[in-house]
């Protein structure tokens, strides 16, 4: 049977006239039983809301500087035998020299990890992996990282532990708003991912595990300054 034959035939058996066309997509954006007033709504709180809700935790800091201490603090808490983090030169700014200096963390580029399986034998030996983000979801308390050669995806993925680092002006309303800023560069990256909270698996009982595709731990740490 050929292909206009085979349509015909579906056509006729639902009992109405073959499209030709796709029909004309007259929505866009987010539909109207959705929106809501959001012009009062504190992001900030909203990510906190949402990420700690599905299982992360949120440490405010009041600056870089601020942010340096969270990050130490974190460092004792969960007293991580090995760190990895993405290209140093993603950290601009943060002020994290002591990071590999005090601390012994590798980062991607380093000599350590100069090649392929180094990078692999690191990552999945290390109990924490810290990287920066390019985006915030208020409304899932979600993270969006993109892969880059100064940001390997397993970093994020692969240690016990992942740490994030974030800017309050980085967070936005809903995942819509960060895809469309993606959509404006002038080349997409070769994989964007979504981190909602640790990872979460279910068998067909429903048995929840934790950590099983991800990291069992997830902790942003968000710059409340400009």
């Amino acid at each position: 049977m050929d292909r206009d034959a085979f349509f015909a035939q579906i056509a006729g058996r639902l009992g109405r006239p073959r499209i030709e066309r796709a029909p004309p997509r007259v929505e866009v954006g987010v539909p109207d039983f959705h929106l809501r007033d959001e012009s009062a709504l504190d992001l900030l709180a909203q990510f906190e809301t949402e990420l700690t809700g599905i299982g992360g935790r949120v440490r405010r800091a009041r600056d870089v500087a601020h942010a340096s201490e969270v990050l130490r603090a974190e460092l004792e808490e969960w007293k991580p035998a090995s760190i990895v983090t993405w290209g140093r030169s993603e950290f601009d700014g943060w002020n994290l020299a002591w990071l590999w200096e005090e601390r012994g963390a590798l980062a991607f580029g380093d000599r350590q990890l100069a090649g392929e399986d180094e990078l692999r034998r690191a990552m999945f030996a290390a109990d924490m992996g810290i990287t920066t983000v390019e985006f915030a979801v208020a409304a899932t308390g979600s993270l969006a990282v993109s892969a880059a050669p100064t940001r390997p995806r397993g970093i994020s993925l692969v240690p016990t532990v992942h740490v994030a680092l974030v800017r309050r002006s980085q967070i936005m309303r809903r995942m819509g708003l960060a895809l469309t800023e993606y959509g404006k560069r002038s080349r997409m990256p070769s994989a964007i991912h979504f981190i909602s909270g640790p990872s979460r698996t279910s068998d067909i009982e429903n048995d929840l595990t934790i950590g099983v595709h991800g990291p069992a731990a997830l902790v942003a740490i968000v710059v409340e300054a400009a």
